[in-house]
């Protein structure tokens, strides 16, 4: 018998780090819906609260040639699917969350995350930047609504698709959780009990100031740079390279992705965290990163980019420290020696700890019950 499921997902991308996905995803679970994702093929044994269907593709290669495959397995193997509402959950997944909804009663949702017409990893890549944004102008008039990631996300969009669309923020905000006493990352590079951990966690991909983060070492006695995310292998390895080149691979650790559902543990092992968002796009530069909150849970101090929303979230709480673009080597590590003096220190993580009761995901319960008609 065909099941029919309220939401379906399409999530070109590893679930299990998808924090974004698996946060609404997750709710919605709790909210009494029947919840199917589609997503990339993963690692075997992971248990999740919903029904998962996986794709046998894989991110390695090329984007465009990627996408052709996980849009036509869909269509050869999904085509059956019955949903209330089919969820892109990003650009990429826009065309085949189509496939499934056509013909059905289903509305389409397109998740914007960022500004997909202005991506911060293609800004020197025109052709590419120049697909997306054609992709993205051929399916929007299929879509029903739009669900966006920060305010002036929205505000921008309206004008930007000179369509009419019910638009629904959802910001990138982790579940509460409780502040743990953590060593995980210090006891997995061992790393002295008295050296200071400062901590990057997302993709890692130009635009994220990762490297001034790295040469800014060079400056800091008594600290120690986790980078724990995954990217490209080229970026990875020239970054790595690096860290040897300038002898600092004794301070400077590298950590690939771990399942989402670990990180709050790794985030609270660290003293102090970096946003540090370069405005190369208009992606970036409207950017309101997640990692800024899961800081904040953990109630760490951080150092972020003087952006738009990064400002406007952070006005009245300060509760991280704002440096202007463009930054350098020097600039960061006069930031962090800073944030690091006790008493500011102590203020950061006191601002950190109220500003996770204010923005955390169970705030948005009521906006996700709307999108999703749920009494």
């Amino acid at each position: 018998m065909l099941k029919k499921y309220d939401v379906c997902f399409v999530c070109c991308n590893y679930i299990k780090n998808d924090a974004r996905t698996l946060n609404l995803a997750n709710t919605l679970v709790d909210l009494g819906k029947s919840v199917l994702v589609i997503c990339l093929k993963d690692s075997p044994g992971l248990k999740f609260k919903f029904e998962i269907l996986e794709v046998p593709v894989s991110l390695e290669g090329r984007l465009y040639k990627n996408l052709f495959k996980f849009t036509q397995y869909i269509r050869q193997n999904f085509r059956n699917i019955k949903s209330e509402f089919f969820v892109a959950s990003e650009l990429y997944s826009l065309a085949a969350a189509r496939l499934l909804q056509k013909g059905t009663s289903g509305k389409l949702i397109y998740d914007s995350r960022e500004i997909f017409s202005a991506l911060g990893n293609t800004y020197n890549h025109p052709i590419k930047q120049l697909f997306f944004t054609y992709l993205e102008k051929l399916l929007i008039n299929k879509v029903d609504s739009v669900i966006v990631s920060g305010r002036l996300d929205a505000e921008y969009l309206q004008n930007y698709f000179k369509k009419h669309f019910e638009y629904f923020l959802i910001m990138n905000l982790p579940f509460k959780k409780e502040i743990m006493s953590s060593d995980k990352i210090r006891r997995t590079f061992n790393i002295d009990s008295n050296v200071k951990i400062i901590l990057y966690q997302g993709l890692i991909i130009s635009g994220r100031g990762i490297e001034p983060a790295i040469r800014a070492m060079k400056y800091l006695v008594g600290y120690a740079l986790c980078i724990m995310g995954d990217g490209g292998s080229e970026l990875i390895d020239y970054y790595r390279n690096l860290v040897r080149e300038l002898d600092l691979s004794h301070k400077v650790f590298f950590k690939s992705f771990v399942p989402y559902n670990e990180l709050h543990e790794w985030t609270c092992s660290a003293d102090i965290g970096l946003a540090l968002f370069e405005p190369v796009s208009l992606s970036y530069k409207l950017a309101l990163p997640n990692k800024l909150f899961e800081y904040a849970m953990a109630g760490l101090p951080s150092i972020s980019t003087n952006l738009p929303a990064i400002k406007e979230i952070n006005d009245g709480i300060f509760f991280t420290e704002l440096i202007e673009y463009p930054f350098d080597d020097n600039t960061i590590a006069g930031t962090i020696k800073k944030v690091n003096q006790t008493e500011i220190y102590s203020n950061y993580r006191k601002n950190a700890i109220s500003a996770s009761k204010i923005y955390n995901y169970e705030t948005q319960i009521n906006t996700i019950k709307r999108i999703f008609d749920t009494k």
